[in-house]
């Protein structure tokens, strides 16, 4: 009865967080999660396109340097009439994973504006992380029945090994050479694990370690970039940004990785101190400010609760949803 309630519950929670995107009900938001952009649904007087009534932060609309007010006159060549046609020239270009080329206007100012074709994977893929931490969510809420227990049991302890050997590391002073083989190592052993896996129920088990692996392999890209940022052999990285900073913070700009971390862990806003910002059309950036440690401590400490959550499941014991 109790594997039947998993059978269940693993259905549901697939067909939940796998199911094809929606459309957008808005037309005016449409693809909102791609470029980031809300458009204002009626046109300024005695002039052509729409208005941008919203940018989301740390999107690539924002990136670009488009703000609240600019009008957006034209998607590749569908000139913006309305919200229905901006939400034709989108889907075009998604459907045919092309280019997205904006003209925009500020102030009487045209400026094309260009996302390259690879923001429609970039993103998908940034979704499917998200959708696979919250499937080991909504997972964790079920206990793992006695008779699926015995089966995925040498699995499981072989995981859970690797994710507490990386737990023992995960001090800040330690050092990054021996933190970063063991991130490898340990990266190595998952993968064993996945070829090794004989069934689903054992291939689940080694997802949800890939999940919960994922917040040690974030927390070591971060290390070795606050090191990169530190090095004198890396100045390529620090010239004309703001190299000579003394504090806790480092200054990060849209290109760097800072903000696709924030995008696969939201948690870590707590870390950004101030975003970057792109002024004018002219396109000269500010850099933003965050402290690295502070992020890398929060993934260590995400890591080891959804740890002992996960240890917790494998035991037959639910735990109650929770949202990192």
């Amino acid at each position: 009865m109790k594997y039947s309630a998993l059978v269940i519950v693993t259905v549901v929670t697939l067909s939940f967080f796998f199911q094809p995107p929606l459309a957008a009900a808005n037309p005016c938001r449409e693809a909102q999660e791609y470029l980031g952009l809300t458009l204002h649904p009626t046109k300024q007087k005695d002039a052509p396109g729409l208005p941008i009534a919203e940018i989301a932060q740390l999107t690539p609309g924002s990136r670009v340097g488009l703000r609240k007010g600019d009008i957006l006159e034209q998607v590749n060549s569908w000139p913006i009439q309305n919200c229905k046609s901006y939400r034709n020239a989108v889907r075009d270009a998604q459907k045919k994973q092309k280019a997205v080329l904006l003209l925009v206007a500020r102030k009487g100012n045209r400026r094309p504006i260009f996302f390259e074709p690879e923001i429609w994977q970039r993103i998908e893929e940034k979704k499917e992380e998200k959708q696979a931490v919250a499937s080991l969510q909504t997972m964790l809420t079920a206990p793992l029945p006695e008779g699926v227990q015995a089966r995925t049991e040498a699995i499981g302890d072989q995981a859970l090994a690797t994710l507490r050997g990386l737990e023992t590391l995960a001090v800040l002073s330690g050092p990054l050479p021996v933190y970063e083989k063991s991130v490898r190592e340990a990266r190595n052993r998952i993968r064993t694990l996945n070829r090794q896996s004989q069934g689903e129920a054992e291939k689940r088990v080694v997802a949800g370690a890939r999940v919960l692996f994922g917040y040690y392999e974030t927390a070591q890209a971060i290390r070795q970039y606050k090191h990169d940022y530190l090095s004198s052999e890396r100045k390529d990285i620090r010239q004309g940004r703001a190299a000579s900073f003394r504090s806790e913070t480092v200054p990060y700009f849209y290109d760097s990785p800072v903000t696709a971390w924030v995008d696969k862990y939201p948690f870590l806003r707590s870390s950004i101190k101030d975003s970057p910002d792109k002024l004018g059309f002219d396109f000269i950036e500010r850099p933003g400010s965050w402290d690295p440690d502070r992020a890398v401590q929060l993934l260590w400490r995400q890591a080891r609760n959804e740890t002992d959550k996960f240890a917790q499941w494998m035991n037959g014991q639910a735990n109650a949803r929770s949202t990192p």
